[in-house]
């Protein structure tokens, strides 16, 4: 499956990586390494979405050229699971995979020249970080986007990261699946859709930690979500509900509860 998993001696860490040569082929197929010169040009992160905004009509790929991004972009969907800080690129690519513009191949070339200079990177477990709570907890933060782009018809999106025992387990970009009113109810929808992973982690999490015997300290007892919008908290703090946030009522009586 192309995914490496190493502890070094005497060491407790665990890293998860890919194989160096893991795109090689989505490298030759856009031509990406061949005609640069030194590692250190094009390293900056790519603003795919300034490409696909841009205005005006993009003609559709043919067939040929339809099926080499899907097949790059399927590359990348399966590399995000170890390389976290693709999924918004991933998310954003996906737009365009049942009929691909030529500006969805030129955002898919910046994100393989991107990656061409960027390719050595790796999980590791336990982070050197701080970058949990307590290590009893599962932690989860969120944070979403309002109306971000015409392209996506304005659709939301939701990012979240879960942590436990200082270990990232789980993280995801999506588009949420209506189009939301405000960026507080962006706000919302991501953080409804991160309580249900961090409810179904935690039975996981709880199953795995029990079966190793020993260490009851580490069950996670209870999750804890952090957010950014105070909106959004001052909502869900609220002893009622606004009038104009009635239509998402049943969502916020269930984050709530």
């Amino acid at each position: 499956m192309d995914r490496i998993i190493k502890r070094l001696p005497r060491k407790l860490k665990l890293f998860i990586s890919v194989e160096p040569t893991y795109l090689d082929n989505s490298f030759s197929d856009y031509q990406v390494g061949s005609n640069w010169k030194t590692k250190s040009a094009g390293i900056a992160v790519p603003n795919i979405r300034t490409t696909l905004e841009q205005p005006g009509q993009s003609p559709l790929l043919n067939n040929e050229a339809h099926a080499k991004y899907r097949r790059a972009l399927g590359k990348l969907a399966w590399l995000s699971q170890t390389r976290d800080n693709i999924h918004i690129m991933v998310c954003i690519l996906s737009t365009g995979q049942a009929a691909p513009t030529e500006r969805h191949e030129r955002a898919l070339r910046q994100v393989l020249r991107w990656m061409f200079h960027d390719g050595l990177v790796c999980l590791t477990f336990p982070s050197d970080g701080e970058i949990g709570s307590e290590d009893d907890l599962l932690t989860g933060y969120c944070d979403a986007s309002h109306a971000p782009m015409r392209s996506t018809k304005r659709k939301g999106i939701s990012g979240a990261a879960i942590i436990f025992c200082n270990c990232l387990i789980k993280s995801y970009v999506r588009h949420q699946t209506a189009v939301s009113l405000s960026t507080c109810e962006s706000e919302l929808f991501g953080i409804q859709a991160l309580i249900q992973e961090l409810l179904g982690l935690c039975q996981l999490v709880l199953r795995l930690v029990e079966s190793l015997g020993g260490i009851q300290s580490r069950l996670p007892k209870e999750v804890i979500v952090k957010i950014d919008s105070a909106s959004a908290r001052d909502l869900l703090d609220a002893s009622d509900v606004p009038r104009r946030s009635c239509h998402t009522e049943v969502r916020i009586y269930w984050v709530r509860e």
